[in-house]
């Protein structure tokens, strides 16, 4: 197996920083790299190699490295925006999930609780008197 360069783990671990600044997959960050260095949008097969290439041998073209620095760069002056790259916001937690959240566990505290009562209602049950004949 051969193994990575310190160049290109610094790269992989770039891209995949840059592709969760901006709260997208690395794939979409291929997608916006792509669109940003060439003025257009990468055909299926051109963006399917690239980053088979990247997956695989851990090779990070070029125009994707500057992408990414350049993402770095926006977010560490503070001007980083979704919206600048045709991406929407993102809310950050929604009401229904805060419900489902909030269900959730609702539930597991009852369940939890309905087990305790079961195993001290068992416990009662098999201390009382004789359980197996033959009772004296």
């Amino acid at each position: 197996m051969k193994k990575r360069s310190p160049q290109a783990r610094g790269d992989n671990e770039d891209v995949a920083r840059s592709a969760s600044m901006l709260q997208i997959s690395e794939f979409e960050l291929f997608q916006l790299a792509y669109r940003s260095w060439y003025g257009q949008t990468p055909t299926e097969l051109q963006l399917t190699r690239a980053f088979d290439a990247y997956m695989v041998q851990t090779q990070v073209p070029m125009w994707v490295r500057a992408f990414s620095r350049q993402i770095q760069h926006l977010q560490d002056e503070g001007r980083l925006d979704r919206a600048c790259f045709g991406l929407q916001s993102r809310p950050a937690t929604g009401f229904w999930t805060r419900l489902i959240g909030v269900s959730s566990l609702l539930a597991m505290i009852l369940f939890i609780g309905m087990l305790v009562y079961w195993s001290h209602l068992a416990q009662d049950y098999t201390t009382q008197g004789c359980q197996l004949p033959p009772c004296y």
